[in-house]
């Protein structure tokens, strides 16, 4: 909290060093309490995996149950998914964060994703994708073909 608005201070200070050095411990300390969330969730909100002990070593490798994808990387690469989480869970009037018209959200150090519990559940990318896919897929988020394009462009096997 506040990291922005120190970022920018630092910014009108020609201190782009501490500007940058600010912005990722603040994308650090997101990452870590988004882990901490996961895991509590693992043993006591959802409390699948009660007896949970691993070691720093087994975390980093992603070695216990359940994944937690962020909307906009490989796994989920449609950021506008992210509205919808957002109306869910009344996130901008619950949190200080809010989405911008591009989907990015303010402040930066901010995560958005999905949790699943599943023993088998693995994290994957979604490759490239074809037209009559792209189709199918604004068909049944009541979207244009070329707005959902502008949302996976990155998956986009046409040109």
């Amino acid at each position: 909290l506040g990291a922005e608005e120190k970022v920018g201070e630092y910014r009108k200070e020609n201190d782009d060093y501490s500007a940058i050095m600010l912005k990722v411990l603040a994308d650090r300390l997101v990452e870590a309490f988004s882990e901490l969330l996961h895991e509590k969730v693992r043993k006591e909100l959802w409390g699948y995996d009660k007896n949970e002990r691993l070691s720093l070593d087994l975390l980093f490798k992603d070695k216990y149950r359940g994944i937690r994808p962020a909307v906009g990387f490989p796994s989920c690469p449609d950021h506008s998914e992210k509205l919808k989480l957002f109306n869910l869970l009344q996130a901008e009037e619950n949190t200080e964060i809010s989405l911008t018209e591009n989907y990015a959200m303010y402040p930066e150090a901010s995560v958005c994703g999905y949790y699943f519990s599943h023993p088998r559940a693995r994290y994957f990318n979604v490759g490239n994708i074809s037209k009559d896919q792209v189709a199918d897929y604004a068909q049944r988020k009541d979207m244009s073909v070329k707005e959902t394009e502008k949302w996976l462009n990155n998956n986009i096997h046409y040109k």
